[in-house]
Formats: structure tokens, sequence, C-alpha cells
């Protein structure tokens, strides 16, 4: 019950941040909210492709997760397995580390198939003039934002995994509120992908990369001496 709470508030919070950017934009004019819904669009297709390498690293990180917190309570229970607890250690690095290399390459080739295409998308979604600024305006942003983006919906699957369900949605209602603060005081479509948006994730980011450095820590094993029980007597 805690971790759905803990996921709807996450998602509710992410939700909400869109839809004031998306007011904002409205209230700014229909050209920069023509301008803001093709971009988001644009996006979306971006943001699914690059969250597919996020959905398995976090049912990678899941299952190195479980096995860990087995070993935890072997631990406990003086049935500590050194050369395993060493092998899930080493797993459990081995695949933040190759998911941050992911993150950066499949962030890095969306931001230049992004900065190509965007040539043509002006002129292909719109024949307003006004418009066509905006968006050619917007890509840019677009094109910045792709490796802040794949790093964060990676990092966010792996501290999933990692069951980080309360801190995920602590981060990202703080982030939201930012967000929000961050669009208030935008004057333009530009301004509220750069500003807004940006400080959207930046924050989520930061969120999901304290949950996953905090999975690759381990608590300092109990010598013996702090497991006896003291039997001294007054």
């Amino acid at each position: 019950l805690g971790a759905n709470l803990a996921m709807c508030l996450k998602q509710g919070s992410l939700l909400l941040g869109w839809a004031y950017a998306t007011s904002k934009a409205t209230r700014l004019g229909p050209a920069h909210v023509a301008a803001h819904q093709v971009a988001l669009s644009f996006w979306l297709v971006f943001a699914l492709w690059l969250d597919g390498a996020g959905v398995a690293g976090q049912v990678l990180m899941s299952q190195l997760w479980s096995v860990r917190k087995q070993e935890e309570r072997n631990q406990v229970n003086g049935y500590d397995d050194e050369s395993k607890t060493a092998n899930v250690k080493e797993r459990i690095a081995s695949l933040t580390k190759y998911m941050m290399r992911t993150a950066t390459i499949q962030g890095v080739f969306s931001s230049v198939l992004i900065s190509i295409l965007g040539i043509f998308v002006p002129t292909v979604f719109t024949k307003d003039p006004t418009i066509r600024v905006h968006l050619r305006n917007l890509m840019p942003d677009l094109v910045l934002q792709q490796t802040l983006i794949s790093w964060t919906l990676v990092m966010e699957s792996l501290a999933v995994g990692t069951n980080s369900f309360g801190m995920l949605a602590f981060g990202n209602i703080l982030s939201t509120v930012l967000s929000v603060w961050m669009t208030q005081h935008s004057t333009s479509v530009s301004q509220i992908w750069s500003r807004g948006i940006v400080s959207l994730f930046a924050g989520r980011l930061f969120t999901a990369l304290i949950a996953v450095f905090r999975a690759n820590e381990w608590p300092r094993p109990r010598s013996r001496e702090e497991e006896a029980p003291s039997t001294a007597t007054g």
C-alpha cells in the first residue's frame, strides 16, 4: 500500500508539472501553446524510446536487489557467504555503470537525431510563420535535454528496482514545485522548456541518483563482539 501511494504521488506530481506547463503556454497565446503541443508530441516519441533501457534496467536491478536483501538477512542470522555477497555487490555496481553508459549513449544519439529532424519539423507540422518561429526556438532545447531525459528515466527505473518509492515520490514533488515556480516566471514557450521542464527532470535525476548510489552501499557487517549479548552485571 505504501509503495502504491508513493508511486501515485510520484506520477501525480509529474502530470501536474506537465499540465501547468501546458496551462502557462496556453495563457501566453495560441502560437505558444501550438508550438508547445507539437514539441511535446515530438518529445514523447523519443522519451518512450529512451525509457526502454530503463525498463530493462529495472527488471535486472530488482532481481539483484532481492538477492541483496536475502544476503543482508543472512548476515544478521550469521549465515553470511562472503563470496556470494561480494558477487552481488559487484553485479549491482556493474549494472549501475552499464546503465549509466547506456543512458549517455542513447541520450547523445537522440540529440543528434533530433538536431537533424528538427530542421524539418516546423515546416511539416504547420504553415503558420509565428508557430514555426517558436518551434525553431524550441528545437535546441529539445536537443540539449535528451541526455538529461535519458539519465533521468534510466536512473529512476534503477531506483524503482531498489524499492526506493518514498524517496522518488518526495523528490518528484519537490521537483514539480520548483518546475511550477520556474514555469510561472517564463515569458515564452522556449523558457517553459528551458527552465520549467529542465528543472522538473533535473530534480528527478538528482533524487534518483541518491537512491541508486545508496543501493551501491552496503551496511557494515556486525562484528562478533557487537552481536554477542552483554553479560556484564551491575
